[in-house]
């Protein structure tokens, strides 16, 4: 491989760049180098030499140097389930059912292609409704699969104790005292927490004999400041109409759902919502102008008349 030396110009005199700093006229500018370039660039002039690359010298302590530097990093993240960093891509509690029930629907099917033994009611369960939409089993399914993904996030810990306390093997002493101190140290602590024949979290309390509905007497437990949690106070917000904190926290009660730390959450979402501040705002009250000059200066009756012509038809 050849390297060219950087050269030099010979004389001032065969520089074409002088010459827009000189005054020549057309006739000489057509016959100078201006357009064709010097000729000293058209032939092997001494000016540029050739040298081997293997004769330059260079120093690799010269800080002007780069060093050549190699490195490789590889990571492995094994994700299961969905993943609530998705859920974030959703604003609006019945859009992401619908699409995560419409998931559902479409694993089943593929599950039924691979095992043609499947029965002919599995496959008339997958179908769609008559609106083309999901159905309501897969709603429902979608509904659990997406709690359950939000709480094995958040309460971890406390699933794993109790996913340990559903086992039919006899526990030790100090598996009951760890399962203990953990319970204790949790926020959910004072709501008795069990999990349902569906794995879902739920409030355990002691009104199991009342003759409140079994979402009602064991509402779902949803993680704090999750943003499953704040889609579903927003759709039951604008469920009652934009009503107030007592009102929606209500709703979203008898509905079935359990928000840890529920009166802050709502009030938070009930004021960042647009159409609340605009029905909740103070009102405005216009300022009076300034009166005339002559309501306000003492002068004798009958100084300035003002009459109002009105028009009878």
């Amino acid at each position: 491989m050849e390297v060219f030396r950087k050269g030099f110009v010979p004389a001032t005199s065969t520089n074409p760049a002088d010459l827009a700093t000189r005054g020549i006229t057309v006739k000489v500018l057509q016959e100078s180098d201006w357009l064709r370039g010097p000729s000293f660039l058209k032939s092997n002039s001494p000016t540029t030499s050739t040298i081997d690359e293997s004769e330059r010298d260079i120093d690799v302590n010269d800080p002007e140097v780069r060093q050549e530097v190699k490195d490789h990093a590889t990571s492995t993240q094994r994700a299961f389930g969905l993943g609530s960093e998705r859920f974030n891509r959703f604003s609006e509690w019945s859009t992401f059912q619908r699409a995560i029930a419409k998931l559902v629907m479409r694993t089943k099917r593929f599950k039924i292609k691979l095992e043609p033994q499947k029965s002919q009611h599995d496959h008339e369960t997958t179908e769609s409704g008559d609106n083309g939409g999901p159905t309501l089993d897969a709603s429902k399914r979608a509904e659990i699969l997406i709690i359950r993904t939000a709480q094995e996030e958040a309460f971890a810990n406390e699933i794993s104790v109790l996913q340990r306390r559903r086992g039919n093997e006899p526990e030790s002493r100090q598996s009951l005292r760890e399962k203990r101190t953990v319970l204790r140290k949790s926020s959910l602590f004072r709501l008795d927490p069990f999990l349902d024949k569906d794995g879902v979290f739920r409030v355990g309390k002691r009104i199991h004999r009342s003759d409140l509905g079994f979402e009602e007497k064991h509402p779902i437990i949803l993680p704090k400041k999750h943003h499953v949690s704040e889609l579903l106070v927003r759709h039951y917000h604008h469920k009652v109409y934009h009503q107030g904190r007592q009102i929606t926290h209500g709703t979203l009660r008898q509905a079935g759902y359990w928000v840890v730390g529920g009166h802050g959450m709502v009030s938070r979402i009930l004021n960042s919502c647009l159409t609340c501040r605009k029905l909740r705002g103070n009102m405005l009250t216009q300022h009076m102008a300034n009166l005339p000059k002559d309501r306000i200066e003492p002068r004798p009756p009958f100084t300035s008349i003002r009459v109002d012509v009105s028009r009878n038809e």
